[in-house]
């Protein structure tokens, strides 16, 4: 609160973030309402939230919301491409899919599982499979034929192999 007072030192404008402001307690809450009503000409607040119902409807109501959404598997796999293109990594389109939807709308998780798959030059299916640790279509598909069957013993070695190959 007495920072937003002071104008900046470079620039024109002061921005503030307070990430995770659903965390704030009511008492921060007050304050930074009264700062809202009457703001400096310098200050910018940027409040960054994945809870806003947890913030108070004074506070909400004085603010400009902007909403943002997880990335499309399109839009990662579009800018995996970039990337793929850029570093000269050959990768097969089955991979790159299974990295983007590992990924659920996030590109920073995608490109760490890029890089991760990529250590031997080429990235495939196989290599996303054992470092996004998910199972493949085959093993859900067999898991569902074995509980449909009612072969608890094909169950437990389907499970038994996925402990083995550190599939959580």
């Amino acid at each position: 609160k007495s920072r937003v007072s002071l104008p900046p030192q470079e620039g024109k404008m002061s921005v503030f973030i307070l990430d995770e402001a659903h965390m704030l307690t009511t008492e921060a809450f007050n304050a930074l309402l009264k700062l809202l009503e009457e703001p400096p000409e310098h200050a910018i607040f940027i409040l960054a939230t994945t809870e806003l119902h947890k913030i108070p409807e004074t506070i909400v109501s004085r603010c400009q919301l902007v909403e943002f959404t997880k990335a499309s598997i399109q839009e990662i796999t579009n800018s995996l491409q970039i990337i793929l293109q850029q570093e000269k990594i050959s990768c097969t389109p089955e991979a790159l899919t299974l990295i983007a939807q590992t990924a659920q709308g996030s590109f920073r998780d995608a490109v760490k599982l890029l890089e991760l798959a990529s250590q031997s030059g080429s990235i495939t299916l196989d290599q996303v499979a054992v470092f996004a640790n998910t199972t493949g279509q085959a093993d859900v598909t067999a898991l569902l034929k074995h509980l449909l069957n009612k072969d608890e013993k094909a169950v437990v070695q389907l499970f038994e192999s996925l402990r083995n190959r550190s599939v959580d």
